[in-house]
């Protein structure tokens, strides 16, 4: 069972194990250079009854040459080996796509609902 809970302990519960969606995206923004620092959400959404894991992350400025679908399958894998989770959903984005709050936050939970509508700057290379 996963679960997504307040920012203060924003935390997914996957199979008893606790990961912290700081710590995935750090893992995510490290996996290639093409990826912005601090500018990546990880979050839970349901989908087919189904609570899945999903990643979006943005491509850094000048970064825009690379191959989209080459960046997702290095994100898909270091996130794999280096936390053991799988990532159902995995959006790079143009600079800018990521949800902040006023003070800089990330905004996980209005990143999975714009992703789940569709509603994401999706960056197409």
């Amino acid at each position: 069972m996963i679960q997504h809970v307040s920012r203060i302990n924003d935390v997914i519960i996957l199979d008893g194990r606790n990961h912290y969606p700081q710590d995935v995206e750090a893992t995510v923004e490290a996996s290639h250079h093409a990826l912005a620092a601090n500018r990546s959400a990880v979050f839970c959404y349901e989908h087919d009854v189904e609570t899945r894991v999903g990643v979006a992350a943005e491509i850094a400025r000048g970064a825009q040459d690379v191959q989209r679908d080459e960046v997702i399958r290095i994100i898909r894998r270091s996130v794999a080996e280096q936390h053991e989770l799988r990532l159902s959903s995995v959006a790079l984005l143009r600079p800018g796509g990521v949800p902040r709050t006023t003070s800089g936050k990330i905004r996980r939970s209005q990143t999975a609902r714009l992703l789940v509508s569709g509603q994401l700057n999706i960056f197409e290379s």
